[in-house]
């Protein structure tokens, strides 16, 4: 038996920020400390994400702060009852985690309090934090979006994951993270974890793929190598 709790990041819609949550609670609880085991879910309600709800101790749900996902919540709430009821009696939900949230809407808020209003007698709804970027720093980040692909290109052509054009790649794709990620989160081991995501979210090879064949791989090799 794992000696530690084991945590599940679930939701069955895609793009819900699943991997990028995992990764940043599970560095989150490294730095204080905690030991826990993470799994980032499928996004689906198939035999992969009841295993891993069978397996967890509790259950955090990443919900995209737009009006359909947030009515898809109910499935998934019913899916983690059957659970308890049926084959882990301990699981519980921890909470649910509004993401992806533009502060520049009222949208997001009014899907804030139709959560609390749904589900907040019963769950956590945790505390959402809405980060002010300026139109200057958001067309900087696309910016840099566009120019890490045109590096990958470079770095793919050197055809080496850990040579200069590799490194050059990882750096620039750091600072972009570093634009979204909350001050002190972002580690070299952090960055590691999210980039295996990269290859397994399919998401993030049709991104990719649109750059280079085996793009994404290559983009995870040369973060494992140079971060």
């Amino acid at each position: 038996m794992c000696p530690c709790k084991v945590l599940a990041i679930a939701n069955q819609k895609g793009g819900t920020g699943k991997t990028t949550t995992a990764a940043s609670v599970g560095v989150a609880l490294a730095m204080r400390g905690y030991d826990f085991a993470i799994i980032d879910c499928p996004p689906s309600l198939g035999m992969m994400t009841i295993n891993a709800l069978t397996a967890a101790d509790g259950v955090v749900v990443p919900v995209q702060a737009q009006y359909l996902p947030a009515k898809g919540m109910t499935q998934l709430v019913k899916t983690v009852g059957r659970v308890r009821r049926h084959i882990n009696p301990s699981l519980r939900i921890e909470g649910v985690l509004l993401t992806l949230v533009d502060a520049r809407t009222n949208l997001a808020r009014q899907v804030e309090r139709s959560i609390r209003g749904s589900y907040g007698k019963a769950l956590r709804v945790y505390e959402a934090k809405y980060l002010e970027v300026g139109e200057a720093a958001r067309l900087q980040a696309d910016e840099l979006a566009v120019a890490i692909n045109e590096q990958l290109l470079r770095a793919m052509e050197a055809e080496d994951p850990a040579g200069p054009e590799a490194r050059k790649l990882v750096a620039m794709r750091a600072r972009w993270l570093r634009m979204y990620w909350p001050d002190g989160l972002y580690t070299p081991e952090a960055h590691k974890g999210l980039a295996d995501g990269y290859v397994a979210d399919e998401r993030f090879q049709a991104y990719y793929g649109k750059v280079a064949p085996g793009a994404a791989q290559f983009l995870r090799d040369a973060i494992r190598a140079c971060a």
